[in-house]
This record gives structure tokens, C-alpha cells and sequence, in this order.
């Protein structure tokens, strides 16, 4: 899944739309086609089911301590300290969900 900003492809589509026909200057077929088609996208678009998406939380793991088995590392955000084996991070905090990429 892939949420989108719905307003920025109405722009998108609006600058692609024909003129509308007009009394003795009538659309030939391939531009009512063409109309028709954008006016289904937007049409589309319109109905397209929505989601609830949240900002997502950026942050790091703090060091806690190390020994020869693993490490006990902080979640910067929700200040959770998890004990993982060595070598072992992970790119998210698994108590919050923040994405470890902030760096130092």
C-alpha cells in the first residue's frame, strides 16, 4: 500500500484535461475520449478508500551496556531498553515502532 496526496494528482489531472466543447466547436472523438477517461480517474480517485496513517518516528538506539553474550540498547523515543544478541539492532524499535536511522 501507498498512500497518496489525492490533491496533487486532481492538479495533475486538471492540467491534462481538453477544453470543453463548446456550441459550433464540439470535441472530435478522441478528445471526448480523452476527456472521459480523465473525468473516470478523478472519478476513481474520489472514491478510493482512505487510511489512517500516521507521521513516522525517527530515532536511534542508545548503547546500555555490552557483554561477550549481547547488548541492552535504549529506544530514544519510547526510552524501552531491549536486550538483543550481539551484533543484532534492528531497524525498528519494537515497543514503538521508530524507525532507527537518526544518527549521532
Amino acid at each position: 500500500m501507498r498512500p497518496i496526496d489525492a490533491d496533487a494528482v486532481y492538479k495533475i489531472l486538471e492540467s491534462c484535461e481538453i477544453r470543453k466543447a463548446t456550441i459550433g466547436n464540439p470535441l472530435t472523438d478522441w478528445e471526448y475520449g480523452y476527456t472521459c477517461g480523465i473525468e473516470r480517474a478523478e472519478s476513481e480517485i474520489e472514491c478510493a478508500p482512505t487510511v489512517d496513517a500516521e507521521p513516522v518516528k525517527h530515532g536511534k538506539w542508545i548503547k546500555e551496556f555490552e557483554n561477550e553474550d549481547g547488548r541492552s540498547l535504549r529506544c530514544s523515543e519510547c526510552r524501552m531498553v531491549f536486550y538483543v544478541g550481539k551484533g543484532r539492532d534492528g531497524n525498528y524499535c519494537p515497543n514503538c515502532g521508530a524507525r532507527m536511522d537518526e544518527t549521532d
